[in-house]
Order: structure tokens, then sequence, then C-alpha cells
């Protein structure tokens, strides 16, 4: 017993820096990967379908709008994903350059300026097919609250709005889109190195489906050419 004791004592420093280093690298890992409420994805599970853009069709592409003053290039687009163009050129699809996890992440670059001196885009994360003829593949369940998350960074560090874009039923000639906030705030900044958000939203009344919208705008004062890498999109409705 005491032969023992003696050298726990001896070598007690070295478990210790075992110990500490173990709960360092444990710790390390947990942080960040966790969402806000870890409950609710054991029970209901991430709503995302191909949220780590992994899943691709191949489909590489340039479609010009507007006799060529707006444009979307897409390489390798992946599945359920589409971009929301206003105006000026983005190219936008998956790539294996930059990822937070597995083989490919979402990109969104911001190429040229269109005829007001702007680029406006964004992915939209659940739609199939063109933005403005497709709706959301994801099913409105009102009065609950959803959390979602994400992985974002940008080779050029800015800003950008993080929107749930809803759909309604409406009358022919209507517009069905909805543009619903999330507790993430106006816009998020963007750095260059991989960061983690998480956000809550609420779906309107009279909302049917939805997607979720990465938008941004450059401006004339803005640095472009300007890309965006996203990866493991989450979306967990709160029971």
């Amino acid at each position: 017993m005491h032969y023992v004791e003696k050298k726990l004592g001896q070598y007690g420093w070295l478990f210790l820096v075992i110990l500490l280093i173990c709960g360092g690298f444990i710790n390390r890992e947990v942080y960040g990967q966790q969402p806000l409420n870890t409950n609710v994805l054991k029970r209901t599970g991430n709503i995302i379908q191909n949220g780590s853009a992994e899943e691709i069709n191949n489909r590489t592409k340039t479609i010009d709008y507007m006799k060529g003053l707006t444009s979307e290039k897409v390489i390798n687009a992946p599945l359920h994903w589409s971009v929301y163009l206003g105006q000026g050129h983005v190219e936008w699809g998956t790539t294996k350059k930059e990822t937070y996890s597995g083989d490919r992440s979402a990109f969104l670059t911001m190429k040229q300026k269109g005829k007001e001196g702007l680029i406006v885009g964004g992915l939209l994360q659940g739609v199939d097919g063109q933005w403005n003829t497709g709706g959301g593949i994801y099913k409105a369940v009102l009065g609950i609250k959803y959390h979602i998350s994400f992985w974002i960074k940008a080779d050029i560090e800015s800003e950008l709005k993080v929107i749930i874009w809803g759909y309604k039923d409406c009358q022919e000639g209507e517009d069905p889109r909805q543009w619903i906030n999330t507790s993430l705030g106006k816009e998020i900044v963007v750095t260059k190195n991989w960061k983690e958000y998480h956000g809550t939203f609420t779906l309107l009344p009279d909302t049917k489906t939805f997607a979720v919208l990465f938008s941004a705008t450059i401006k004339k004062e803005d640095k472009y050419p300007l890309t965006y890498y996203i990866d493991d999109v989450q979306v967990v409705a709160e029971e």
C-alpha cells in the first residue's frame, strides 16, 4: 500500500498533465460542434438536405440574363442548392479548395459588378431549380422555433445577410416569397477563418415551405472578386 502511494506521488504530476491535455482536446472537439440545444438535435435531427454540399450533379454551365448584364456560372452544383441573382455576375457551386468538414463546401463568388455598380446575389439552401420558379423544399411547421447553424468563411472579410426565404400560397401574379429574419440580426461579419454561427427563427402564419438564403451585396467601394464558402448547414425544429 505504501509502495503504491509512493509511486502515485512520484508520478502524480504526470497523470495530471495527461489529464489536462486530454481534457483540452475533448473540450476543443466539443466546442463549436454542438448546436445550441443538443437535446433538440437528438430528438428531431437536422432537416437540411445536403447541408454539407457533398452531393453534386456535375452541372457546369454559364447562363446570361438581360443581354449579358447579369450572369451566373455554376461549377459542380450541389443538390438542393440554388443561386439568387439580383444583378452583376457571380460564380457558384461546390469546391474542394476550402472545406470545414468532408470533401466539399458550397461557394459563391461575387465576380463582376453590374450596370448600377453593384453585385447582388446569394446562395439558397433548400431550393431545387431556379430561385424564381422553385419553392422551398422544407415544409413549414408553424408555431415552433427553429435553430439554425452553419460554418462560413470568406477570402475577404465582409458582411452577409442570413435570411429565411419563405413561400406562401398566393394568387397568380403575386410574389409568393417571404423574407423572414433570424436572431443573427441584420448582417453577420464573415472573416477569413472558418467560424460557426447559431441563430433562431420563427415562420410566418401563412408560410408553406422555406429555404435558407445567404445573401451578399457588393457596393461600389467594396473589394471584389469576393468568395464565400459555406459548410455544414443545419436547421433543427424545437419541440
